[in-house]
């Protein structure tokens, strides 16, 4: 059950209006709705938390994604250390900046434009006469 902010405000009130009762919120959401579903006791209890916490009846905003680690800061760290040791491997740039390798290799491919890898060159056989 989805319920709107006015709903929210209104359970609050019936809340505290009858002494933190949760049966008689129950009773009187039922009657002022008509409905014979009422919100979970958890939910009306996270309503009571949300206003103590966050003065509001609505839950905190979280940001749906992490925090990233690919900053102007940390790019210039890669470079630089690119720079005086231009052959060293993700590996060792993860040990010397602490960033994590996926990082190194995100900032390696799209910020910097080089190879996460170094790239191998194979000789070639030549058929010799035996």
């Amino acid at each position: 059950m989805v319920l709107e902010k006015d709903a929210k405000v209104k359970l609050l009130f019936w809340y505290l209006e009858n002494g933190r009762s949760i049966v008689k919120t129950h009773r009187v959401f039922k009657r002022y709705y008509k409905t014979k579903k009422a919100p979970h006791r958890n939910t009306i209890l996270d309503i009571v938390k949300n206003m103590d916490e966050n003065c509001s009846v609505d839950r905190r905003a979280y940001s749906k994604r992490f925090k990233t680690v690919r900053t102007p800061e940390n790019i210039k760290r890669i470079k630089k250390k690119l720079e005086d040791l231009p052959h060293r491997s993700t590996r060792w740039l993860e040990k010397e900046t602490g960033i994590d390798r996926c990082t190194v290799r995100r900032i390696l491919r799209d910020d910097i434009g080089d190879f996460p890898y170094r790239i191998h060159l194979n000789t070639r056989r030549v058929k010799e006469e035996y």
